[in-house]
């Protein structure tokens, strides 16, 4: 709680908000010290110093998200570590820790609620949306966020190495034909058409067992033998970076006509896009933070934004896939 803006202030009053132990000292609460933390611009760093430059003084409080952690609601985090819901508020978001969805109306990190003192997230770790699953003989389904905000004065910085990544759309699957291959699911775990599973936390999504490559990223799209069989798109990945999936190679068997085949699209990877499958097989997934590819008439899906919902303050050092607010 915040100190009087007016009045008499005494050391102890200092104590109780900041911290330290008797005897008290003023010279132990200086800004940048052992217990007065930044935010208050008006107490010196050195020199002389006064008890009415701690009119309206209030300390931060910092917590730091340690653990992987599926759509983590920040708020929710911060009290159960001891923050008292209004003093200002930095989270830390440690290296190579991912704060994930497994729903595209979820995002990986929500940001709700009143911060009256303000939020700082120091992200140095991976904050990914959850891909959208790929089409069987429909549109690919759009990619979910990142982080959603509906707080105010909410301020993110993404630390060199660090990722915010949007879930890709999964991949179109056409009508057309006797059967059609679905379209792979988006970076982010979407499914492949077909129910083909997304990947684990830092996996490939799974094939379909027709030698196709699923891929670190979005999956590819499944292949359709026009008169003979259809199969599955390949899942996408939870990998950053992540290479797309490898549309299919299908081994023709006897009596069968190669003329008939339609190949799967490739699914969207670091530094390309995902692509259309031919005439009835379905279209690769999207990259994180990137729409799934059409074909076939059908559309891919949206790619999931990676800041979504209230506008930030935004210092972006990593890496970013999808669009901001």
């Amino acid at each position: 709680m915040a100190l009087q803006s007016s009045g008499t202030i005494s050391l102890s009053n200092i104590q109780t908000e900041f911290g330290g132990s008797n005897p008290i000292s003023m010279s132990e609460y200086y800004r940048g010290g052992s217990f007065t933390t930044n935010n208050n611009t008006n107490v010196p760093t050195s020199g002389s110093i006064s008890f009415s430059n701690f009119y309206g003084g209030t300390s931060e409080f910092t917590f730091s998200i340690t653990s992987n952690t599926q759509n983590a609601n920040l708020r929710t985090l911060a009290l159960a570590a001891g923050w008292g819901g209004s003093e200002p508020l930095i989270c830390n978001i440690s290296s190579g820790i991912y704060l994930w969805s497994d729903s595209t109306s979820s995002a990986g990190l929500i940001i709700s609620g009143t911060f009256s003192g303000g939020l700082t997230v120091n992200n140095s770790g991976y904050i990914i949306g959850r891909g959208g699953n790929g089409g069987s003989r429909s549109n690919g389904y759009a990619g979910g966020p990142a982080l959603s905000n509906a707080s105010s004065n909410v301020t993110i910085v993404n630390n060199s190495g660090a990722y915010i990544a949007g879930g890709g759309g999964g991949g179109a699957s056409s009508t057309r034909g006797v059967a059609c291959g679905g379209g792979g699911g988006g970076a982010g775990g979407g499914q492949g058409g077909g129910g083909v599973s997304g990947g684990a936390i830092g996996q490939s999504g799974a094939t379909n067992g027709t030698n196709m490559t699923a891929g670190g990223a979005g999956g590819a799209g499944g292949q359709s033998d026009y008169d003979e069989a259809a199969f599955s798109g390949g899942g996408g990945g939870r990998i950053l970076l992540g290479t797309g999936g490898t549309a299919p190679n299908y081994q023709y068997q006897s009596g069968e006509n190669p003329k008939t085949a339609n190949y799967g699209g490739n699914g969207g990877g670091y530094n390309s896009s995902a692509t259309a499958g031919s005439f009835s097989a379905g279209s690769g997934g999207g990259f994180w933070g990137q729409a799934g590819a059409s074909g076939g008439g059908k559309s891919g899906g949206a790619a999931g934004a990676a800041i979504s919902g209230t506008s930030v303050t935004l210092t972006n050092n990593g890496t970013i896939y999808g669009t901001t607010v």
